[in-house]
């Protein structure tokens, strides 16, 4: 309900922006722009936390009866509120995550397609680069060992991170502590999104009303993102269409994905259909180094599948086959066989290093997971 309240109080409560009728009538009132923002977002936010303060304190009364009707103490009662009203904050940051990112996404737009466009950009385009590398890292990287926190990408996306908070305050896996750290990321990144949404309305042009996104820096970067995304999934598509007999099948679903994106996004911003190759150069540009990147995890030009620390810079060193335990292993836990190993053996590890980042013998082998602690 936060959720859906702040994607509809934000796209109706500034909606006087997309119409030019409307738009000149409300600017011409004797208000300044700061003034004219805060009580339309004062308003969007109330509209949602009135109905849900009336409810959620009638709620929390009948609890606190029934919980004395059963013996309850007043020790019981306050943890009953103090759950109540962290609860209570966590859906407020929840709601502005939402709220600030619909209200960056209308002062960059001028019609609600161009919006809806910008907001799905914005608010997944972070977890999309990030979920493709790590699709290009598994299926290049022979050698790589998923250690990535993607707790930690998710508040990098808004429309990801308000969900995964709400997951967060329902089972505290991590403790207070670690809950408390994750509302205060988000909380700020929720207070960032409502000060640029604030700066773009201050210089926001009236004559934007039902066109597209005129944004040179924002359009640049809503388009190279989305085009990056689009080419290496059609190039990772299009090696597996063709179970990897060549590499070029690669380099034509990089181009016809990202291609097209790169052009519809064109045509949605400029709201033209004539604007597919407008910008012809920002195009190749993006599409060759999409293609570089692409061929980057084709021959790991990096070498990050032969990477070997210095054997001196080595302290440690823990190993797990999970063929010959009957333990699972658990990464992120602190009982983990990977966390409670300790081999200090310099020698040998580097040894077994080598040998692992050998040519991979033919037939079958086994996937070793390994932790190198450095000094």
């Amino acid at each position: 309900v936060a959720i859906a309240g702040a994607l509809i109080v934000g796209l109706f409560g500034f909606r006087f922006v997309f119409h030019r009728n409307m738009v000149d009538a409300w600017h011409s009132l004797p208000v300044r722009r700061d003034t004219l923002f805060a009580a339309c977002f004062l308003d969007g936010f109330l509209i949602w936390f009135v109905p849900f303060a009336a409810f959620y304190l009638s709620t929390l009364a009948l609890a606190a009866g029934y919980i004395g009707k059963l013996g309850g103490t007043g020790q019981d009662v306050g943890r009953l509120l103090l759950g109540a009203a962290l609860t209570a904050v966590t859906l407020m940051v929840t709601f502005l995550l939402a709220y600030g990112l619909v209200l960056t996404a209308v002062m960059l737009s001028g019609n609600t397609l161009n919006t809806l466009v910008s907001m799905g950009i914005l608010g997944f385009g972070a977890m999309g680069l990030f979920g493709i590398l790590y699709g290009f890292f598994v299926a290049y990287m022979g050698r790589f060992y998923e250690m990535w926190d993607w707790g930690a990408m998710f508040h990098a996306s808004p429309l990801i991170a308000a969900p995964a908070l709400l997951y967060w305050r329902s089972w505290m896996e991590d403790g207070m502590g670690a809950f408390l750290g994750k509302l205060a990321v988000d909380f700020a990144l929720a207070a960032a999104l409502v000060w640029c949404a604030w700066a773009l309305y201050r210089r926001r042009a009236s004559e934007l009303a039902e066109q597209g996104v005129r944004n040179r820096v924002a359009t640049g970067l809503m388009k190279t993102v989305t085009t990056v995304v689009a080419g290496m999934c059609g190039w990772i598509l299009f090696i597996l269409l063709t179970n990897g007999q060549t590499y070029l099948w690669g380099v034509f679903g990089m181009a016809l994905g990202g291609g097209l994106c790169f052009g519809v996004l064109n045509i949605i911003f400029a709201m033209d259909f004539k604007a597919f190759f407008t910008h012809k150069r920002q195009m190749a540009a993006v599409l060759a180094g999409t293609l570089l990147v692409c061929f980057s995890f084709q021959w790991d030009w990096l070498g990050y599948d032969d990477y070997l620390p210095k054997k001196e810079s080595i302290a440690e060193a823990a190993v797990y086959v999970g063929e010959f335990s009957n333990r699972q292993i658990h990464r992120s836990s602190g009982d983990s066989t990977l966390q409670q190993m300790h081999f200090q053996d310099a020698d040998a590890i580097y040894a077994y290093l080598e040998r692992a980042v050998s040519k991979e013998p033919e037939g079958e082998w086994l996937s070793v997971p390994t932790r190198v602690t450095r000094q």
